[in-house]
């Protein structure tokens, strides 16, 4: 409980601290600053982190699960398989819950800072936001924990494989659409 309150007192007071300006730019609404006429590729970039729903970037193993399902070292079965996907159609409406909730509130505390509204006006708002991300946190970590015990100790270290293997792969592309990118200097990995 203490942890929780603690958590939700951060967020509220980084929130409340933070100008307007700089919501937008952790939001990733600001893309037309220094990206010379590449706006959509910037969107495009920061679509990644705008979403998340998590105090922390924890694993998606599902995710890594369903793109290797068939994966002959990781020998699922068939009653695992069907584990896995029960869970999956279980808890993906309730993160998607989270995630729409979670964004329309940001939106609100967003909106009400730029109309000038007082601390005190988005307090009880931005508490709500540092609850819900808690709860979606806690939620996705019931999640990891569920394929675990699903999961055999060789199945499970063959996904944490197979995860860094995708993550490798993605930022050695991102890096390599990063060089060919033309940026402003010291923008998006341009040289200054």
């Amino acid at each position: 409980m203490i942890k929780k309150l603690t958590l939700v007192t951060v967020a509220t007071i980084a929130l409340i601290t933070m100008p307007a300006q700089a919501i937008e730019s952790v939001q990733g609404n600001n893309c037309e600053a220094g990206m010379d006429g590449n706006n959509a590729m910037c969107k495009k970039m920061s679509k990644g982190t705008k979403g998340v729903p998590l105090l922390l970037r924890l694993p998606n193993l599902m995710r890594v699960l369903t793109m290797h399902v068939d994966d002959a070292k990781l020998a699922l079965t068939a009653e695992q398989k069907a584990k896995l996907d029960a869970g999956r159609n279980e808890r993906m409406p309730k993160m998607m819950k989270f995630k729409t909730d979670i964004a329309a509130l940001k939106k609100e505390i967003t909106q009400g800072s730029k109309a000038g509204a007082t601390v005190s006006e988005l307090k009880a708002k931005v508490e709500k936001l540092g609850t819900l991300k808690t709860e979606a946190t806690l939620f996705k970590l019931k999640c990891i924990d569920d394929i675990k015990v699903i999961l055999s100790k060789d199945q499970m270290a063959r996904v944490l494989e197979l995860r860094k293997e995708h993550r490798m792969k993605w930022k050695a592309k991102k890096k390599a659409k990063m060089k060919s990118m033309k940026c402003a200097a010291g923008k998006c990995g341009g040289k200054k």
